[in-house]
């Protein structure tokens, strides 16, 4: 029996040609770093020393960003 199709709220991430381009902005604001007023606490420590936006949308510290392997939002453009 074939398989059914996920529900359309999946299908963003499933485009052609890749992840979506853009800024990388934050999952609760939807604003880039630069203008996003939440507060800032890393996703997996809750530590807010030198918290940044990485490229998945969430605030990681640089010892979570390492551990993770998760590169800096605005890294993604260079």
């Amino acid at each position: 029996m074939p398989r059914a199709l996920p529900p359309l709220r999946f299908l963003r991430y499933i485009l052609p040609g890749g992840p979506m381009q853009g800024p990388t902005v934050c999952l609760q604001c939807d604003k880039t770093e630069e203008f996003c007023n939440c507060e800032r606490y890393c996703t997996i420590c809750k530590g807010q020393h030198e918290v940044r936006l990485c490229t998945d949308g969430l605030y990681y510290c640089p010892d979570c960003r390492e551990a993770c392997d998760v590169a800096l939002a605005d890294s993604r453009a260079r």
